[in-house]
């Protein structure tokens, strides 16, 4: 859906966190202590209270940069108990717990926000969507089709909302669902490559593996088109058989040593297809 750096010690981090909350909270208990300089004083917690709340975003950030996603889930949540709209921080918890494995966790945080929210919010529809990604991580797949089933009757026009639900009805088997789902999110959001990676291999799935091909080479034609794609796209070759075109498409695009794996890939795909097609 890619996202090292040598990491800055835990113990640094949390050390240095821990001194300058105990420093806002000095300066908060001292602040009316005498006339002279006490709209200085009055000034100072603020200042370093927006201090730490930089260094914890920063935090957040660098964790996810380097792929620590339990780590980073962790500061955006003491973001959120910061901060006076927690939203935000919350959602990006709650995606950081998903990336990390514990979509269970996820599911509990977004609830949470749920049950604060007015039902027919923008923001409740925000966490809503989260809250079907988390639910697909977690294997709840059936509700996750249902809450965006619920989504979709109360606004058809939300492409993120019709994305997903396309991959909620292939997990379920439906791919004529599916399909109906990813249209509508390319007619909604022509230039989702998202959208269009996923429907090309839904479509491939049900043995459309010519017009698979056909959307992926649109998309990677594009300008800054993802690696994904064109890694999809060698695939789509492979099943359908032609494995020289799959193995320039890979060697183009991956450095030597893991193109030789991914060829060895392709060719073991392209024989298991060809056993699949003539068994039928």
């Amino acid at each position: 859906m890619t996202r090292r750096r040598t990491a800055v010690p835990t113990t640094f981090r949390s050390a240095t966190l821990g001194a300058a909350v105990t420093l806002v909270l000095g300066l908060a208990l001292t602040g009316c202590a005498g006339e002279a300089g006490q709209g200085d004083r009055a000034e100072r917690p603020a200042r370093d209270g927006a201090a730490v709340t930089s260094a914890l975003r920063s935090m957040a950030e660098r964790a996810e940069q380097e792929a620590q996603f339990d780590k980073a889930a962790a500061h955006y949540g003491r973001l959120a108990e910061r901060s006076d709209n927690p939203l935000p921080a919350r959602l990006d918890q709650a995606r950081l717990l998903r990336y990390a494995g514990q979509p269970q966790e996820a599911m509990l945080v977004l609830q949470r926000l749920l049950d604060d929210l007015p039902e027919r919010s923008a923001e409740a529809r925000a966490v809503k969507l989260e809250l079907a990604k988390a639910q697909l991580a977690g294997g709840l797949v059936p509700d996750a089709a249902a809450l965006l089933e619920d989504m979709r009757a109360q606004d058809p026009g939300d492409a993120p909302m019709q994305k997903l639900l396309g991959i909620a009805y292939d997990r379920l088997d439906r791919p004529q669902d599916a399909r109906t789902a990813y249209q509508t999110a390319l007619a909604l959001a022509p230039d989702d490559v998202e959208a269009a990676n996923n429907y090309a291999l839904s479509l491939a799935m049900t043995g459309d593996i010519d017009q698979g091909i056909a959307l992926l080479e649109k998309q990677a034609k594009r300008p800054g088109a993802p690696l994904q794609v064109r890694q999809n796209l060698a695939l789509l070759y492979a099943m359908k058989g032609d494995v020289p075109r799959a193995e320039r498409m890979v060697r183009r695009h991956l450095p030597a040593d893991l193109a030789e794996r991914a060829v060895a890939d392709l060719r073991r795909l392209a024989g298991a297809e060809a056993a699949k097609r003539e068994a039928d």
